[in-house]
């Protein structure tokens, strides 16, 4: 079983890319550790958060033959 989700208008796809830009920029500064990578890991989670898709909004997919429809 598979999961379908809704599709993404270009406002959303545009802000997942920017959220990537921003994950990507954030790396160097997760490497140092200790206390700033602590805060990288949390600004990450945040941004990842914010990018996934709300419950509820996937509907289960289930593919079946022909002679059961």
């Amino acid at each position: 079983m598979r999961n379908v989700t809704r599709l993404k208008t270009r406002k959303d796809r545009l802000q997942e890319d920017q959220a990537d830009l921003l994950k990507q920029a954030l790396l160097p500064f997760a490497e140092d550790g200790g206390a700033m990578g602590d805060a990288v890991g949390r600004l990450y989670v945040q941004i990842k958060n914010l990018t996934t898709p709300d419950p509820g909004t996937t509907e289960p997919f289930v593919m079946i033959r022909p002679a059961q429809n």
